[in-house]
């Protein structure tokens, strides 16, 4: 049967401690580094969120321009209609009174 003597018993508890800080530390360092990236996520949404409403509120205003826009339209449309009527109606008396109607 084979005994390790008290040098060798030593020298792997060593080793083995050594592998642990390195692991420990590579832990560490992973940590770090997922701390880091949920940090970035986190900044990210709120851009995101920041985004979706400026782009929500453009969407409104110009939603009101349209309908300032639409309603202009419709205004200057009954405005010449009704200068148009105005305009027959002027024409038709003129020529009633000429024919004597």
């Amino acid at each position: 049967m084979f005994l390790p003597n008290k040098e060798t018993v030593k020298e792997v508890l060593a080793r083995l401690d050594e592998r642990i800080k390195n692991l420990s530390g590579r832990f560490d360092g992973f940590e770090k580094k997922q701390d880091s990236a949920y940090q970035l996520v986190i900044e990210n949404q709120k851009s995101i969120n920041d985004l979706s409403h400026v782009v929500k509120a453009h969407q409104d205003k110009f939603a009101v321009i349209d309908k300032e826009e639409s309603e202009k339209k419709s205004a200057w449309r009954n405005w010449k209609l009704a200068l148009f009527a105005q305009v027959i109606i002027l024409i038709a008396t003129l020529v009633m009174g000429r024919l004597g109607i």
